[in-house]
């Protein structure tokens, strides 16, 4: 993945490489995570530190005040449209990868 593909606010979209699907807040929460971790462990270079602050950043605007992420409903496999038609809301699948991204940010050994 590309971190040219993030926007600017930090979010992703749903589909990658289709700037007409909306932005899904649970993969900046992934994001954040896998970014946060790779660059403890030292394999991505240091340009991917401002594209991990971003995801944070989307990430935490994200969260609820009661602690909710607000998230896609399940995404079958499909076409373009079914992604575009799904309803968005708070599941549980939804709540894990912010609980991943704030364990990832809270840890401050970074490379």
């Amino acid at each position: 993945m590309g971190k040219d593909l993030q926007a600017e606010n930090g979010d992703w979209l749903t589909v990658l490489d289709h700037a007409e699907t909306y932005l899904e807040t649970s993969v900046a929460c992934f994001v954040c995570a896998a970014f946060r971790k790779a660059l403890r462990a030292g394999l991505p270079d240091s340009s991917f530190e401002g594209c991990a602050c971003r995801n944070w950043a989307a990430c935490t605007r994200s969260i609820s005040e009661s602690g909710q992420l607000l998230v896609s409903e399940a995404t079958p496999e499909g076409d373009l449209a079914s992604f575009q038609a799904l309803g968005l809301g708070v599941y549980p699948w939804g709540q894990g990868p912010a609980l991943r991204a704030i364990e990832e940010q809270s840890r401050k050994e970074y490379a």
